[in-house]
């Protein structure tokens, strides 16, 4: 377990991994606490997971960057579903909030919820559309325990609960198909470096076919992820301070202004600006060393952020 505050005790995050059992299918569990003050904003970076915001007191918006300048979808709701997304989710409060993020990886939502990760992607909906009758009994739960161990065990002994009704239901619909996953491990491995048409071959299909089960099971198509992946690690190396020149080429883009046009593109702002705006709405000072704890709760529960992505998400092996 990770846990942070503010310097003025007025905030609190703590990041912690699931039950082993749920692992390495659900990443890790996010807590925060925020007293009331001035109006803030965090940026997420894209990085293939899908989460699941319950908000257990105040409010919070939630949306994502545009295609163009200045575009973005917002959703004000007590408790919402993020899909998988190629662009940076934001969340937005006015006042004090306290709730908790579940992150988990396409597929197990897709098996857990019965939802269709294609019509989620991208999106930020109403989590009561996707989980359904259970949610509201969930948040209660979580928000009755005295404290986070606590309110991390409730959302364990749920989710066991989910997985096990999934497997007694004995239909293969819903489990991912190996070769998806293993398209997957080929992009996710390389942070989206490898070209599509290679991840095809290695995976015995064609583009197409692995473009129409990718995008079935996952959400994103195996472009679109790796583009997402290619702005994480770059949001990440500019986050260190590297240039926008040495970024685009660790990164994975062809040049600087293919690095800066998919910026406009993902968020809606140069590199430099979103950088600028993404300092302007970290909310935890006293951790100013780990830059990307500003913008992604859970990446990594016990450890710091690593640019390895493996089929368990960014959690330590």
């Amino acid at each position: 377990m990770r846990r942070h505050t503010c310097s003025r005790g007025d905030c609190e995050l703590v990041l912690v991994r699931p039950d082993s059992r749920l692992r390495p299918g659900v990443i890790g569990y996010g807590a925060y606490r925020l007293a009331g003050g001035e109006p803030q904003q965090w940026y997420f970076a894209p990085n293939g997971s899908v989460s699941v915001f319950l908000t257990l007191d105040g409010e919070m918006s939630a949306g994502h960057t545009g295609e163009g300048e200045g575009a973005a979808t917002t959703l004000s709701r007590p408790s919402v579903f993020y899909g998988a997304h190629a662009r940076p989710k934001i969340l937005r409060r006015q006042g004090a909030v306290e709730g908790v993020e579940i992150s988990v990886l396409p597929w197990v939502a897709r098996r857990l919820f019965g939802a269709s990760m294609d019509d989620l992607a991208d999106t930020v909906v109403d989590a009561d559309a996707v989980i359904g009758r259970h949610l509201p009994f969930l948040a209660e739960a979580v928000s009755e325990a005295s404290d986070w161990p606590t309110r991390f065990a409730v959302l364990d002994r749920q989710l066991l609960r989910w997985t096990a009704r999934a497997d007694s239901a004995r239909s293969s619909a819903r489990d991912p198909a190996p070769t998806v996953l293993h398209a997957w491990d080929l992009i996710t491995g390389t942070a989206g470096t490898m070209p599509i048409h290679d991840v095809a071959a290695r995976a015995r299909w064609s583009r197409r076919q692995l473009e129409i089960r990718f995008r079935e099971q996952i959400g994103l198509t195996p472009k679109r992820l790796a583009r997402g992946l290619r702005l994480d690690r770059a949001i990440a190396l500019l986050s260190t301070g590297l240039s926008q020149a040495d970024t685009a080429s660790a990164a994975g883009f062809s040049d600087q202004p293919h690095l800066a046009r998919e910026f406009r593109t993902l968020t809606g702002m140069p590199p430099g600006r979103f950088l600028r705006a993404l300092s302007l709405g970290c909310s935890w000072p006293t951790i100013p060393q780990d830059p990307l704890a500003c913008f992604a709760f859970v990446q990594d529960p016990e450890g710091g952020p690593s640019p390895d992505f493996p089929r368990g998400g960014r959690t330590a092996s």
